[in-house]
């Protein structure tokens, strides 16, 4: 019989400084690490020297976290989809139910006064999607 799961030790996982390299974000860092080394006591020996060290190490990829934190991860990126193929999805589905509505399918046939209505709402719920995301110019490319 197996026993309950064991806890497992945690690791320790390093911070990881990311790479700093607008002339801003290199001033802001220059200024908190001179305020940290400011603010730290004398040194009264080697033992102590050690813990201030350590102390500035860990400090200075706290203070470039600040600086620049890291990236965040794109909502709308799930599973391999990406935004674009999200869109691609939401336009295939309003092509598909565009059909239906004008050939019949499941006793969904739109009369031809309102033929018109659902379509434009059809392509309103597409462009929805659409405007939730943000595409890259060809201009900026082209540079």
């Amino acid at each position: 019989m197996i026993g309950p799961k064991e806890k497992q030790p945690r690791v320790h996982v390093p911070l990881v400084t990311p790479n700093i390299y607008k002339e801003e974000d290199v001033v802001e860092y220059n200024k908190k690490m001179l305020a940290l080394l400011e603010s730290l006591p004398e040194c009264a020996g080697d033992e102590q020297a050690g813990e201030l060290l350590e102390r500035i190490c860990r400090d200075s990829v706290t203070i470039a976290r600040t600086v620049k934190p890291p990236a965040k991860k794109n909502k709308f990126y799930h599973d391999g989809w990406s935004p674009i193929f999200f869109v691609l999805r939401a336009q295939l589905i309003c092509m598909i139910n565009i059909r239906r509505g004008l050939c019949g399918f499941k006793h969904v046939h739109w009369q031809k006064a309102d033929r018109t209505r659902h379509i434009t709402d059809l392509i309103n719920r597409w462009r929805a999607v659409v405007d939730r995301f943000t595409f890259e110019s060809e201009n900026k490319n082209l540079r």
